[in-house]
C-alpha cells in the first residue's frame, strides 16, 4: 500500500521512534527529501486494528482496517497508560533531541528527534504493550492453571518471556521460525520460556493447535487491542515531551505499535486541553525496503 502527502513542507520537526536500530532504513529518510512533496512508503504486514487510510480533521493517519472492527478507544488508552506507567519494567524512554548531525543525517528538517525505545529493559517497545496485556490476562493463566502461548521472531518473544515467566513465574511457550537467528532463541529461552521452532508456514496452525489441544491461552503479537492500546503510551509521551511536533515516523511491522501511536495523537488532537488540542500532526508507518512479505512473523 502507498500513501502520498502533497502538502508537507521541508521545513518541520520530526520525531523517529527508534525502536532498535535505524539501519536499513532507507525508505524513512525519504521523507526528509529537499523537495518533501510526495511521500511514497509501503506497509507489508499490517494489523487489523488499524485506523482506515484518510485525511480526517487535523490529523493524517495512514493505516488500514478491517471492516467492523472498532478503534482504540480514548478510554482504553487512558487505562492502559495508567498500567503502563505502574508497571516497574516498563520505563518513559529519553527523548533525544536535534540529533541529526550526531548520527550523520543531511537533514532538512527544522528539528529531528529520536525516541529512544530501544532502552527498554528488554531492548524494544513490546513491553509496553505486554504490560497491559498482562493485566488483562484472567484469573486463572494468572494463577498457573493454564500456561500462555505466542508466536514471535524476536522482539516481542523476549519481553513475553521476561514478563511471564521471568517476572511473574508463569509458564510460557514462544513459537519460533525455525530460520530465526538462534541467540534469539537463546535470550527467549534465559527468561523461562520454551521455545518450538517449525516451519514458517506452520506457525500460526501450531500456534492454534496449542490453544485447541493443549488448553493454552494465546497473546497475540500485535493483533491485540490491549498490546496496542499498551503501545500508545508511547505515543502519550511522544505528545508530552515534544507538543509541537509536526510528523511522527514510527516503523512497522505487525502494525502494533503505529496503531498505538496513531490512535493515541488522534485522540489528544480531538481532547480539549491536550497540549496537540487541535493541532496538524502526520503520521508514517515505514519498513527498510525489501522488508519481510505478508504474514511473515517479524513481531
Amino acid at each position: 500500500m502507498f500513501a502520498k502527502s502533497t502538502t508537507a513542507s521541508p521545513m518541520f520537526l520530526a520525531i523517529i521512534l527508534h525502536c532498535v536500530a535505524i539501519n536499513g532504513s532507507t525508505e524513512c529518510m525519504s521523507v526528509f527529501s529537499d523537495s518533501c512533496s510526495i511521500l511514497c512508503f509501503s506497509m507489508l504486514s499490517v494489523s487489523s486494528h488499524y485506523i482506515n487510510l484518510c485525511e480526517e480533521g487535523t490529523i493524517f493517519i495512514v493505516a488500514m482496517a478491517t471492516p467492523g472492527l472498532q478503534c482504540i478507544t480514548w478510554e482504553q488508552i487512558q487505562d492502559a497508560e495508567r498500567v503502563v506507567e505502574a508497571d516497574k519494567n516498563v520505563i518513559r524512554t529519553p527523548l533525544f533531541r536535534d540529533v541529526a548531525q550526531r548520527i550523520g543525517l543531511a537533514s532538512p528538517v527544522k528539528s529531528f528527534h529520536l525516541k529512544l525505545e530501544n532502552t527498554q529493559v528488554t531492548g524494544s517497545f513490546k513491553i509496553r504493550g505486554l504490560a497491559n496485556q498482562l493485566a488483562k490476562l484472567p484469573a486463572n493463566v494468572m494463577e498457573g492453571s493454564q500456561s500462555v502461548v505466542t508466536m514471535s521472531g524476536g522482539n516481542y518473544g523476549r519481553s513475553f518471556s521476561y514478563l511471564l515467566c521471568k517476572e511473574n513465574g508463569l509458564k510460557a511457550t514462544v513459537v519460533m521460525p525455525r530460520t530465526v537467528p538462534y541467540d534469539r532463541v537463546e535470550r527467549i529461552q534465559g527468561y523461562g520460556a520454551t521455545v518450538e521452532l517449525c516451519d514458517h508456514a506452520d506457525i500460526l496452525k501450531t500456534v492454534d493447535d496449542h490453544v485447541a489441544n493443549d488448553n493454552m491461552y494465546m497473546l497475540h503479537s500485535f493483533d491485540d487491542p490491549n498490546i496496542i492500546s499498551g503501545h500508545a503510551s508511547c505515543g502519550l509521551e511522544i505528545i508530552a515531551d515534544c507538543p509541537d511536533v509536526d510528523v511522527i515516523v514510527v516503523c512497522c511491522g505487525g502494525g502494533g505499535i503505529l496503531s498505538g501511536i496513531a490512535a493515541a495523537v488522534k485522540h489528544s488532537i480531538q481532547t480539549a486541553g491536550s497540549p496537540v488540542f487541535g493541532r496538524n500532526i502526520r503520521i508514517f508507518g515505514v519498513e527498510p525496503e525489501g522488508g519481510e512479505r505478508p504474514g511473515s512473523v517479524s513481531c
